[in-house]
């Protein structure tokens, strides 16, 4: 759209905006917002303006961290430190943004980015500025089975469902546990985080360093990840950073940990045996969800059409997976092609029939046709027709004999047309 009349998208969208900024400037309206709602200026609105990328509209995020870099004192959410403390005496003036400002997020999100505002990359706008927690995880310690108090986590998936657990080891005993049943749809990573979360909600409360182990190396990495998206993994972050107490740590599984194989064991049991617990359904199941629903629905479509029958014979099954048959292939099983009966039926040809007087059809140059004698196969019986065309589509050194014989169809159209004096189309 770069050299259309209505500009970039992001030009066009951002007119649109101010127009209807311009209409409904006058309108007051109670809206949620995180941002502090001191008022916009519009010189701010055309600074924010100005600094948006040309070519393409901005990311979910791009027009919020535009407007925190412009205004980082204004833009702290209930719940995360900001140099600016919140107003101590709410009235309806901060309780609500200004109209222009107020419209002009609306209608940018819901216009430019439908959709796309999400929780996620507030938080990583509003990261505090020592967001550091290489303290409190690490990778490197080796791990001794001493007997000392210690948190063990792990989760858990199979065919029946997926289960999560944690167990809190002393002097070689379990003296707590917990166990968490899950849809079987939920991913082992949520179990595995999920297991985390439970785990450090009971180690907040001892109120004395206390060590958390896992052998899920994925889960550590996600959770040093300042800017992960799993709102899961974000609430860990912000539990870390108010228990300064509580470390995690990464062992080897497999070893024979005593901790490690009772978290294992406690995890396989929670499938069967452990509370119930909800968690959203992973991006993971809700793709595989719609890939499923588009494959039936491609499916039924394929099963009752009413073209591409012979090909349907073939290959009844829809699938992403490309079957690996070239051009001429492809001619020869649906019947497209330089063949007689095909041009006849679109009034290109006099009549179907090939020169040695028979329906010019693509079985006919394969088994009869006295100028394709080099290439012929042998005829078939009715009966077996499909599965004779299934064995030539399988076999490699037929599949080279059928791309030979349909070059020369394609090539050598005069010699089989019976009426010379018609004009001769070439497939192309």
């Amino acid at each position: 759209m770069e050299n259309s009349e209505k500009g970039t998208p992001t030009e066009f969208g951002l007119k649109f905006c101010k127009n209807c900024i311009q209409k409904f400037h006058q309108l007051h309206q109670p809206y949620q917002t995180l941002l502090e709602e001191e008022k916009f200026s519009q010189q701010k609105i055309d600074n924010i303006v100005k600094k948006i990328p040309n070519g393409k509209s901005p990311e979910y995020d791009g027009i919020d961290n535009i407007i925190v870099k412009d205004n980082p004192n204004r833009c702290a959410p209930s719940g995360h430190r900001s140099s600016t403390p919140p107003p101590t005496n709410p009235t309806k003036s901060n309780l609500y943004p200004s109209c222009s400002s107020k419209i002009f997020i609306q209608l940018f999100h819901r216009y430019i980015q439908p959709n796309r505002l999400r929780e996620q990359k507030q938080w990583n706008s509003y990261l505090p500025p020592n967001f550091l927690l290489h303290n409190e995880i690490s990778f490197a310690e080796n791990h001794i089975d001493s007997g000392a108090k210690a948190i063990y986590t792990d989760g858990s998936k199979t065919d029946e469902g997926t289960g999560s657990a944690y167990c809190i080891l002393e002097n070689y005993g379990i003296i707590a546990s917990w166990q968490g049943k899950l849809d079987r749809r939920n991913s082992v990573f949520q179990a595995k985080i999920l297991a985390f979360i439970m785990a450090i909600e009971a180690a907040s409360s001892l109120h004395r360093p206390i060590k958390i182990w896992t052998d899920s190396l994925s889960s550590l990495m996600a959770i040093l990840n300042p800017k992960s998206h799993h709102s899961m993994v974000r609430e860990i972050q912000t539990l870390l950073l108010s228990h300064k107490h509580i470390h995690l740590r990464w062992l080897k599984a497999q070893v024979g940990y005593l901790g490690n194989e009772c978290a294992d064991q406690l995890a396989k049991e929670a499938i069967t045996k452990g509370d119930p617990f909800l968690l959203p359904k992973p991006l993971s199941y809700l793709k595989s969800d719609i890939k499923s629903a588009a494959l039936s629905i491609w499916q039924d479509n394929w099963d009752n059409g009413e073209t591409g029958r012979s090909t349907h014979d073939i290959v009844p099954r829809v699938s992403k997976k490309p079957v690996g048959w070239n051009r001429e292939e492809i001619m020869f099983v649906a019947g497209h092609g330089p063949f007689l009966s095909y041009l006849h039926r679109f009034n290109l040809r006099t009549h179907g029939n090939c020169s040695c007087g028979e329906t010019g059809d693509p079985i006919h140059y394969a088994t009869k046709c006295r100028f394709t004698l080099s290439w012929h196969f042998q005829t078939p019986t009715v009966s077996l027709k499909l599965q004779w065309l299934k064995n030539i589509l399988t076999n490699n050194l037929s599949r080279t004999r059928l791309r030979l014989l349909m070059r020369f169809i394609c090539d050598e159209n005069n010699l089989i047309v019976e009426d010379n004096n018609c004009s001769l189309i070439h497939p192309d």
